[in-house]
């Protein structure tokens, strides 16, 4: 179990960085204390449903996302396709619309 909690609390650390957020805003911003991020990230702890959930919408990201620990990777190959996804959904519609056509001049 101690190697399933490692892997999962991994996959938690790399998408927090990925993010940008610091232990301290996570723990904020999923509801739990800073402390129990520590927990989860050095797999002392695992997570209870409701903090599960907090995590995958902070992060912008599915739950199989955190299980898969076969792809350790994919994670860098894709930090910077996170990175847009996860600013892209701070703009409004607008702004959006202005991003996709930047992004579509460098076909």
């Amino acid at each position: 179990m101690e190697d399933f909690l490692g892997k999962f609390g991994h996959k938690v650390k790399e998408f927090r960085k990925l993010s940008g957020l610091s232990q301290e805003k996570f723990a904020e911003l999923i509801e739990v204390s800073p402390t129990t991020v520590t927990a989860i990230e050095t797999g002392r702890n695992f997570v209870t449903y409701a903090t599960l959930k907090n995590i995958c919408e902070v992060l912008n990201i599915e739950p199989k996302q955190l299980f898969d620990f076969e792809t350790t990777d994919g994670l860098v190959e894709n930090s910077s396709l996170h990175k847009i996804i996860v600013h892209s959904k701070q703009l409004t519609s607008e702004q959006q619309k202005q991003v996709i056509e930047i992004l579509k001049t460098f076909k």
